[in-house]
C-alpha cells in the first residue's frame, strides 16, 4: 500500500507541489491555486466534509493553547465540514481576536460568517454588538448604528434590559461622530426613557455616561449633563467598570462649570486610568481634551501640543479615522499658537486627507480644515488669502451650526481686519464668534478684541461693555493666557484713547505673559503694537516718532508682517 510520504513524494516529482521551506514542520504548497482548485473539486462530498473535519480536529488537539491565534483557520474547516457550532465558536473567537489587535475589516467579516450560521438570538445579539464595534472602528458609523439598532432588537426579545441600555450607548457615540449632536442626545434619551427602570449593568453605567455627554455637546443643560455624569460614574465605581469609569472622567473633565484646575485634574485621572486597563480610545479622548482646555484656559500650549499628539496617535493606532482628524486638526493649531509653521502647514496637508472620514464624502473642504487654512495665511501675512479661508470657513460653519469652527474662524477673521487697520470689518465676525461661545466660556481673547474694535470706529459703550464682560469671566485669578488676552484688550483700548502710559505699560505685561505661555506669534504681535504706540506717545510729545529699539529688540523671530505696524487702527 503506498504510503502519505510517498503520494507525496510523487506529487513533487509531477510538479504540482513544492515544498514550504519558509517552516521548520514539512509543509507542501500547491504550484497554482488553479492546480489546488481542480484537486480539492475532485473529492466527494462526503469525502470533503470528513477530511475538514479531521484537519479540523488535528489543529484543535495539536495547538490547544493556539485556539485563538488559529481561530480563522479552525471556522474554516469547521464550516466546510458542516460543523456548524464549532464554525459559530471560531468565527466568534476569530472576530474577537481581530477586534483586539484593530484588524476591523478582517473582525467584522468573521462576524458577518457566524451571524450567517443563524446563531440563536442571544448569541446573535452579542455578535452583533460586536460587529457593530468592527464597523465603528472602521469609522463607518452609519452601518454600526443600523448594526446597532439590530441588536437592540434582539436583547429585547430575549429579555435583557442591560444589553439594550448599552446598544443604545453605542447608538448614541456614533451618531455623535456623523456631527448630529442633537440627535446623539434624543438617541440616549430614547435609551433612558423606553427601557423603563432599568437594572444596575454595565449597559445603564455606559447610557447614562453617553447621556451626559450628548446633553453637553448639544447645548443642553450643565446641570443635568453634571447629574447624569455623576449617576454614571457612582454606577461605575459600583461596578467597578473601569472603562465606563475614565470615560465619564473625561465628560465631568470638560463640563465648563469649574476652574481649569479641576478640570485637568480629572482628565488627568481619566488618561492615566484607561492608558493602565489598555483601552487607547479612551485615553486618546482624554488626551484630546486635555490639549483643548490646554490651549484654551490652561496656558500651556507645547503641554497641549504633547496631548493633541498622543490623541492622534492613539486614533492612528485604532485606525479610528475620525478621531485622528480631530486630534491632529488640534495639533496644527498648536503649532500654529507656537510659531512653528512649517510643522503645521505639513500636519494641515495630512489633516486635510483626512477631513472626509467622518461621513466618507468628498466635496472639497470641510470648515474646520478652511478655518486652519484661515490661520496659516494669517501667520504668513497673507490678509487676502486669510480672509478669503476665513470667510469660507464662517459661513460654512454657520450652515452646519459648527460653533467650534465659528469661533476659530471669526477670531481669524477679526485679527486680520484688526491688523490689516480695518476695524469695522472685525466686528461682524468677532460677533459672530462671542454669540458662538458656550455659556461658561470667558472666550477673554474674541471678546477683548471685540471690544478694541469697537472702540476704535467710535462705540465706546459697546466697548466698555464687553471688557467688564470679559473681565467678570476671567474671574479673580485667570490663568496667563486669559490674563495676556485681558491686558492686550486694556492696552488696545488705551490706545484708542491716547493714554500711553497705560497703554505701553499693559502692552509690556501682555507680551510677558504670552512669552510665559510660550505664545511667540502673539508675544511678537503685542511688541509691535507696543512699539508703534511708544512711537505715537513720541509724537504726541514732540520728540520725533522713534520706537524703542529695547522693544523691537525683544520681538521673537516669529512669523508676522511688516503691516501690522504701519496699519493698525486708531495708531
Amino acid at each position: 500500500m503506498i504510503t502519505l510520504a510517498q503520494q507525496v513524494h510523487q506529487m513533487v516529482a509531477h510538479d504540482l507541489v513544492n515544498r514550504n521551506e519558509a517552516v521548520i514542520e514539512p509543509a507542501y504548497l500547491f504550484r497554482h491555486a488553479l492546480i489546488q482548485e481542480a484537486a480539492y473539486r475532485s473529492l466527494l462530498r462526503t469525502d470533503r466534509i470528513r477530511l475538514h473535519s479531521v484537519v479540523g480536529r488535528t489543529l484543535e488537539n495539536l495547538y490547544p493553547d493556539r485556539h485563538a491565534e488559529l481561530a480563522a483557520e479552525l471556522a474554516y474547516h469547521f464550516a466546510a465540514a458542516e460543523d456548524q457550532p464549532r464554525a459559530l465558536r471560531y468565527y466568534t473567537l476569530a472576530g474577537k481576536h481581530a477586534l483586539a489587535a484593530y484588524a476591523c475589516a478582517e473582525a467584522a467579516a468573521h462576524f458577518q460568517a457566524a451571524l450567517a450560521l443563524y446563531p440563536a438570538l442571544g448569541a446573535r445579539a452579542q455578535l452583533l454588538v460586536q460587529l457593530g464595534e468592527a464597523q465603528f472602528g472602521q469609522s463607518c458609523f452609519p452601518e454600526a448604528i443600523t448594526t446597532w439598532q439590530a441588536a437592540v432588537a434582539a436583547y429585547r426579545a430575549v429579555e435583557q434590559p442591560g444589553g439594550v441600555a448599552w446598544c443604545y450607548a453605542r447608538i448614541t457615540r456614533a451618531v455623535w461622530y456623523t456631527g448630529d449632536l442633537e440627535q446623539a442626545r434624543i438617541a440616549a434619551q430614547t435609551g433612558l426613557t423606553t427601557e423603563g427602570d432599568l437594572p444596575l449593568s454595565f449597559g445603564q453605567a455606559a447610557l447614562l455616561h453617553e447621556a451626559a455627554r450628548a446633553t453637553y455637546l448639544s447645548r443642553g443643560p450643565i446641570d443635568t449633563a453634571r447629574r447624569l455624569a455623576t449617576e454614571a460614574l457612582e454606577l461605575s465605581l459600583l461596578l467597578r467598570a473601569q472603562e465606563i469609569e475614565s470615560d465619564t472622567r473625561i465628560t465631568l473633565g470638560i463640563l465648563p462649570d469649574q476652574p481649569p484646575a479641576t478640570a485637568l485634574a480629572q482628565l488627568r485621572e481619566a488618561a492615566a486610568l484607561a492608558e493602565a486597563i489598555g483601552r487607547p480610545a479612551v485615553a486618546s479622548r482624554a488626551h484630546y481634551n486635555l490639549a483643548g482646555i490646554l490651549i484654551g484656559r490652561g496656558g500651556d500650549v507645547q503641554a497641549a501640543l504633547d496631548h493633541a499628539g498622543r490623541a492622534a496617535a492613539a486614533s492612528r493606532l485604532l485606525g479610528h479615522a475620525a478621531g485622528e482628524f480631530l486630534s491632529s486638526a488640534l495639533e496644527v493649531q498648536c503649532h500654529f499658537l507656537l510659531g512653528n509653521l512649517s510643522a503645521g502647514a505639513l500636519l494641515l496637508d495630512q489633516v486635510a486627507r483626512l477631513q472626509h472620514s467622518r461621513t466618507h464624502a468628498d466635496a472639497g473642504d470641510t470648515p474646520p480644515v478652511l478655518a486652519l487654512r484661515a490661520q496659516l495665511r494669517a501667520a504668513q501675512g497673507d490678509w487676502a488669502g486669510a480672509t478669503a479661508y476665513g470667510e469660507q470657513a464662517l459661513d460654512a460653519a454657520q450652515r452646519s451650526d459648527d460653533r467650534e469652527t465659528i469661533l476659530q474662524a471669526g477670531l481669524t477673521l477679526g485679527e486680520v481686519a484688526w491688523a490689516a487697520g480695518d476695524p469695522a470689518a472685525a466686528i461682524a465676525p468677532l460677533t459672530a464668534a462671542v454669540g458662538a461661545l458656550e455659556p461658561n466660556d470667558p472666550g477673554i481673547a474674541v471678546r477683548g478684541l471685540l471690544a478694541a474694535a469697537h472702540a476704535a470706529v467710535g462705540a465706546a459703550a459697546p466697548a466698555a461693555e464687553l471688557l467688564v464682560a470679559a473681565q467678570a469671566q476671567a474671574g479673580p485669578d485667570p490663568p496667563a493666557a486669559d490674563q495676556a488676552a485681558l491686558t492686550l484688550a486694556t492696552a488696545r483700548l488705551a490706545v484708542v484713547r491716547g493714554d500711553w502710559s497705560v497703554a505701553l505699560s499693559a502692552f509690556a505685561r501682555a507680551a510677558a505673559l504670552y512669552a510665559t505661555c510660550g505664545l511667540r506669534p502673539q508675544q511678537a504681535q503685542t511688541l509691535i503694537e507696543a512699539a508703534a504706540a511708544q512711537a505715537h506717545s513720541a509724537a504726541s510729545e514732540g520728540v520725533p516718532p522713534v520706537a524703542d529699539p529695547a522693544a523691537v529688540a525683544a520681538i521673537p523671530q516669529a512669523p508676522t508682517s511688516p503691516a501690522l505696524l504701519a496699519n493698525h487702527p486708531g495708531l
